[in-house]
C-alpha cells in the first residue's frame, strides 16, 4: 500500500508481510507525468519468500516501463529501469484486439503482486501483464472486471433465521 505526496514527490509505503514503513522518492520520469494513477503505479515484485521490491509501472507512449529502486552503500536511492515492452507489439494477435489499440496511450486499470492489468486508451480491452516475466495475458480472471476489486472473506458463516415459516 502507497501513499503519494503529490508536491513533492515523497512516497510512504507499508510492507505488510515485514511490517515496515518506506519512505523514497517518485521518480523523476513519473514527476513529469500526469500524477493520475492511470499513468504509472507502484507495485510490489510479489515475491514471498524475501524482502519485496518496490517497483515503478509507468505508460510512455504505449510502451509500459518497469522501474526499480536501487541503493547503494551510503544509502541513496535511484530508479533503474528493469523492463520495457512495447503494449502494440505485445498485443497482436490476440482475439478482440483492433488494430487502432495503442494509438494514443493505455491506462493502466489496477495492479497487484507481480502483475498489473491495463486497457487501450481508446475502449476498454482488459489484459494484464506479469511483471517477472513481462508475458501478456488476456484470459486471466483478474482481467474480467475494469477497476479495483477488493474480496472479504466473513470469518464466520452467516445465521439465517426464519420466523414463522414452517
Amino acid at each position: 500500500m502507497f501513499w503519494c505526496i503529490e508536491d513533492d514527490g515523497t512516497v510512504f509505503g507499508c510492507e505488510d508481510r515485514w511490517c515496515s514503513f518506506l519512505q523514497f522518492r517518485v521518480p523523476e520520469h513519473v514527476r513529469g507525468l500526469s500524477c493520475h494513477q492511470s499513468m504509472f503505479r507502484f507495485v510490489d515484485d510479489g515475491q514471498y519468500y524475501s524482502r519485496r521490491r518496490v517497483l515503478v509501472a509507468s505508460l510512455i507512449n504505449g510502451e509500459l516501463r518497469v522501474f526499480e529502486q536501487h541503493k547503494d552503500n551510503e544509502g541513496r536511492s535511484d530508479w533503474v529501469l528493469k523492463k520495457s515492452l512495447d503494449l502494440q507489439e505485445a498485443t497482436r494477435g490476440f482475439p478482440g484486439r483492433k488494430d487502432c489499440y495503442f494509438n494514443h496511450t493505455a491506462k493502466i486499470v489496477t495492479a497487484g503482486n507481480g502483475y498489473i492489468v491495463l486497457t487501450p486508451a481508446e475502449e476498454t480491452w482488459l489484459f494484464s501483464v506479469e511483471l517477472r516475466t513481462m508475458r501478456v495475458e488476456r484470459e486471466h480472471s483478474r482481467n474480467r472486471l475494469p477497476g479495483e476489486t477488493y474480496p472479504y472473506v466473513l470469518d464466520t458463516k452467516p445465521v439465517v433465521r426464519l420466523f414463522g415459516l414452517l
